[in-house]
């Protein structure tokens, strides 16, 4: 029997897509141990399955499975590949029972774009040992890895995380960005304000592409925001270099284009 893996890691819902229907693949079978926490809402788990990775895969008819209990509890160990190895070899037999009810073809889905860099791998070759063949989609060729480390490593590709509370680049008196502010800060604050701005003029904003520019050095994405709840950050992200945060005590700023008065959630 032959089933497949993926990475969407880099990979627009367009081409990720057309990966899974080139192989006739019938199922996804989502790896991650909080498929809720994905950067980009196109791959996120929702609360609704009209939204996110659910909604995508449903639009190209293909089952969506979530087996949280493959998840990779070791991912911030150094030695996590040996970890996870060995919680195959002493419980796999009890962690992927469920494939067995999947539709096939089924794909193993995580974030990481190389499987060699992934759990998904390892899963993979356990199973291959149950007589499984494997294809792993979206590898790169070693020509193709060469020139994307020199172009990734130009462009410091390490993704970066802002957790930012807004209040903390305003004057509490006025609301606005006071003259002290350094120039660093107030580059990073109108950046902020911009996306607060588009974020909650969309709301409730499932994942809107916006016209501001990623501020990383040399990278030319448009940034996507995210603001279903009033009560909740605004999350953003550059599906271009990754980089991304999350926005809090936005309700209330000048930059706040939710009607007034609404507290709903």
């Amino acid at each position: 029997m032959k089933f497949y893996t993926i990475g969407y890691g880099g990979k627009k819902p367009e081409a990720f897509l057309d990966l899974l229907k080139e192989r006739g693949i019938r199922a996804i079978v989502d790896v991650r141990l909080r498929p809720d926490h994905a950067r980009l809402g196109w791959y996120a788990r929702t609360k609704s399955p009209d939204k996110g990775i659910e909604s995508l895969l449903k639009s190209a008819g293909i089952e969506y499975h979530s087996l949280v209990e493959l998840g990779n509890i070791f991912l911030n160990y150094d030695d996590w590949q040996d970890r996870y190895g060995q919680l195959l070899v002493q419980a796999g037999y009890l962690l992927v029972e469920k494939l067995e009810r999947i539709s096939v073809p089924f794909c193993l889905l995580c974030a990481e774009r190389e499987a060699a860099d992934c759990h998904r791998k390892l899963i993979a070759d356990y199973l291959e040992q149950k007589g499984y063949q494997v294809e792993h989609l979206g590898q790169l060729t070693m020509e193709e890895l060469h020139a994307d480390h020199l172009r990734r490593s130009s462009r410091n590709p390490i993704p970066r995380t802002y957790v930012t509370d807004i209040q903390h680049f305003l004057d509490r008196a006025t609301g606005e960005f006071p003259d002290s502010l350094p120039s660093p800060a107030l580059k990073m604050a109108i950046f902020q304000t911009q996306l607060i701005g588009v974020a909650t003029e969309k709301f409730p904003a499932d994942w809107v592409l916006t016209s501001v520019r990623c501020k990383r050095r040399g990278c030319l994405g448009d940034i996507l925001v995210w603001c279903m709840d009033l009560n909740e950050t605004i999350e953003w992200g550059c599906p271009e270099c990754n980089d991304g945060g999350f926005i809090s005590n936005w309700r209330g700023t000048k930059w706040d284009k939710t009607p007034r008065g609404d507290n709903s959630g």
